[in-house]
């Protein structure tokens, strides 16, 4: 089995894809190819390999989760946020493949909401005295720090921190249906849960979309399931939720959640699906934008779990709908959290995770911000630098009090011949594990 996967990772790192501004095929592969910020490849545009590789898996899974019919309610009173019978199938195959034309055509992954019915950012205050500007603003030191894993060889991605046990568990396209837990300290593997052959038995996905770290190990969502792997590397249960898809994944009160039309779905103890759901995310269906927009706002929706509580971040600007960071407690009704001024023209955001102090990182893509990083409990948040120009295309996937975790690509070009010419193409997957220092540059702590 390593051998195979080695193989398979010498063989990909030569691979890649490109299209011509005709549209073309130039050459196949599973590798994408981009330049990096302020260098263009000539005629050439960068063709995600997981694009293709998960439109069918992202229909499949989909589809399959709209089948199981109802969702019990929590005893706080929620009310049940998908209905079960035909209605349910039928909007879940209008997602599916809305999402498919979506992917195609080239959409920017926005999560929507209803412009019109639901509440305005800040509509719910921050705790009495919270900033409404930054607080403190933060550098990233791209150029310091140490590698923890990776090479040209490697693409990881669905990045997790568990910073209690100092790993990163990620996927890697050699074997995409592992999860393979690093050492933040030393980068040797600790921990390989699942891999092997695509299937629907027990333990197995047909692809990996999110992890998270529970209690006792490891959850790992694919389409239409999430796998629960004890450290050992036991299966200890797997769930089905009743949701239309699991691209996302959480550990509420211990137990594993993800996104609903509108709200959150857990398991609870005997196996069922609980839902926390309410009006303050307003069902998906209620928007007026084109359908594709809002299967594509679905699909790309973030969520991040803190005790008993989750946190849904929605919005998408191609369709024209605000931002809206929604936060569900079990035994409570849901609200909508006031977010910072900065984000309140965002264009997208690449994730949402919880740092090692339990603050909120909302992580964008944009020129001026790279994201910011928010108290709960106060409403004072930091601001994160933009790392768009940023050779190597860092993402942040983790955060500790002096340095941030980050998956980026190889600074080093490859030359290929393109339209006949020969020109430096820059592999746009994340190749390599790093941990950068981070520091204030001005203001004052939030503490």
């Amino acid at each position: 089995m390593a051998q195979d996967v080695q193989l398979r990772r010498h063989a990909r790192a030569g691979a890649w894809a490109a299209l011509d501004t005709r549209g073309a095929v130039l050459t196949s592969g599973s590798k994408s190819v981009g330049p990096p910020s302020g260098v263009v490849a000539r005629s050439g545009i960068a063709i995600p390999w997981r694009v293709a590789y998960r439109i069918p898996l992202v229909v499949a899974g989909m589809l399959s989760a709209a089948f199981h019919a109802g969702v019990a309610p929590v005893a706080a009173g929620a009310s049940p946020s998908l209905a079960p019978g035909a209605g349910n199938i039928i909007r879940t195959a209008i997602f599916a493949g809305a999402t498919v034309s979506g992917l195609m055509a080239c959409g920017r992954p926005d999560a929507a909401e209803d412009q019109n019915s639901k509440p305005a950012i800040g509509e719910t205050p921050p705790a009495a005295g919270a900033p409404t500007v930054a607080q403190q603003i933060l550098e990233v030191d791209t150029n310091a720090g140490r590698q923890v894993a990776g090479g040209e060889e490697y693409s990881f991605d669905h990045a997790v921190v568990d910073y209690d046990r100092r790993l990163v568990l990620v996927s890697e396209a050699a074997d995409p249906l592992a999860v393979t837990a690093y050492s933040l300290d030393d980068g040797s593997v600790q921990h390989v849960f699942g891999g092997g052959r695509p299937g629907d038995g027990p333990g197995e996905l047909r692809s990996v979309n999110a992890t998270a770290v529970g209690p006792d190990g490891v959850f790992v969502a694919g389409p239409g399931r999430v796998i629960y792997w004890s450290w050992s590397g036991a299966l200890l249960h797997q769930w089905t939720p009743k949701a239309p898809g699991t691209n996302v994944v959480c550990a509420l009160s211990g137990r594993p959640a993800v996104t609903a039309q509108e709200g959150v779905v857990f398991r609870d103890d005997d196996g069922e699906s609980v839902a926390l759901g309410g009006e303050a995310r307003p069902s998906l269906q209620a928007t007026s934008a084109p359908v594709r927009d809002v299967a594509m706002a679905y699909v790309t929706t973030k969520l991040a779990c803190a005790d008993s509580s989750a946190y849904v971040l929605a919005g998408s600007d191609v369709a024209g709908m605000d931002l809206v960071l929604t936060k569900y407690k079990i035994g409570a009704e849901p609200h909508v959290v006031s977010l910072p001024t900065e984000l309140a023209d965002l264009e997208g955001y690449t994730g949402m995770f919880l740092a090692d102090d339990g603050r909120l990182v909302v992580t964008t893509y944009e020129d001026e911000l790279g994201g910011v990083v928010m108290d709960l409990a106060t409403g004072c948040y930091a601001l994160l630098p933009s790392v768009r120009r940023v050779p190597g295309n860092p993402k942040y996937v983790g955060m500790f009090a002096d340095s941030v975790v980050t998956l980026e690509a190889s600074r080093k070009p490859t030359t290929r011949m393109m339209n006949g010419k020969q020109v430096s193409v820059y592999y746009a997957d994340p190749s390599y594990i790093f941990v950068r220092p981070v520091r204030a540059v001005a203001g004052e702590s939030c503490s």
